[in-house]
């Protein structure tokens, strides 16, 4: 089976993630990176969109980030490749979510955690 990879890189979103009490009033930029790995053959063939691309990866990160609340980051790069499932059973996702103003105690460029899941259809 074919596979290509889709990557978004620096997809930025202001969301309300955090432990912190004040995170969650306050909120903070995060930014995302995802690899999408899947079979786009047909779209390469035709050049033609298909029914899952860039468009609607950026969507789904800017919901998960915007419109829902967790305390780990983790968390939240693990919700992001549960919605692209919804949409691409088909596909591996490796998202990466970016904290850069995590408060660690110290200096730091930023804190992040990536996660990568096998859609219940993706096949190697």
């Amino acid at each position: 089976m074919a596979h290509e990879t889709l990557i978004l890189k620096g997809i930025t979103f202001w969301g309300y993630h955090g432990c912190a009490p004040e995170e969650a009033v306050l909120g903070q930029k995060f930014s995302v990176d995802l690899e999408l790995t899947y079979d786009m053959s047909e779209s390469i063939e035709t050049d033609r969109l298909g029914d899952f691309g860039y468009v609607e990866a950026y969507q789904i990160a800017e919901r998960v980030v915007t419109k829902e609340r967790y305390n780990l980051i983790q968390t939240v790069a693990h919700r992001i490749a549960e919605e692209i499932f919804k949409v691409n059973p088909a596909c591996r996702a490796t998202v990466t979510v970016i904290k850069p103003g995590a408060p660690a105690g110290g200096v730091m460029d930023y804190a992040a955690a990536r996660v990568t899941r096998d859609g219940p259809a993706f096949q190697e």
